[in-house]
């Protein structure tokens, strides 16, 4: 990476008063590239202008977009998991998910972390991970989901579940016989007559 390029960034840091950073680049570069880039921050007004600048009143409170994100509720099924599941579950889940307007649902970010985040999801897709995958930490608390994979059915107020290392023809059959909404019981007559 040319300084040139990581000068900005190095100075945004300093400004916010963030120095350790200065003992992760020495020791990843050479004497005369630390030396440049201190002399560099000494003498460039740009830190004093990134400070003022935290300071401005945003120009416009309104949103910069109005997204309308399909919510769990949205799907016949979610399938609640986690990132520390194995990819071979996700791959077979997957494959069933895509079949009948499923998604998964994560609680939130591996390690608070969208890199991390995204580095998982480019693995998935390699793999043949299509399904939907949405983060939501509220349709985990308000479904009191404790466990992964958990399979939900949402349907008028109406919840059925079931958790386990299962497939999804599995959780169907067991919510079509156990559960109380009829869209378990229409999916899993679906599986029943392979018609997926």
């Amino acid at each position: 990476m040319s300084l040139s390029l990581l000068y900005p960034f190095l100075a945004a840091l300093l400004a916010f008063g963030d120095t350790k950073w200065a003992e992760e680049i020495s020791s990843r570069m050479d004497p005369e590239a630390v030396a440049w880039v201190k002399e560099q921050l000494l003498k460039d007004s740009t830190i004093e202008r990134i400070k003022k600048a935290e300071h401005l009143e945003p120009a416009s409170t309104k949103p910069c977009f109005n997204a309308d994100i399909p919510r769990c509720q949205n799907y016949d099924i979610a399938v609640c998991i986690s990132c520390s599941v194995p990819d071979s579950v996700w791959v077979e889940l997957s494959r069933e998910l895509e079949k009948i307007n499923g998604a998964f649902v994560l609680r939130g970010l591996p390690e608070n972390s969208f890199r991390k985040l995204s580095e998982k999801i480019l693995s998935l897709q390699k793999l043949g991970v299509n399904a939907p995958i949405q983060i939501d930490p509220k349709f985990f608390s308000s479904n009191q989901i404790e466990s992964v994979p958990t399979f939900l059915i949402l349907e008028e107020g109406k919840i059925d579940k079931i958790s386990g290392n299962i497939s999804i023809r599995y959780a169907l059959q067991k919510l079509s016989e156990e559960g109380e909404t009829q869209k378990a019981k229409h999916l899993a007559k679906l599986y029943q007559g392979d018609s997926l």
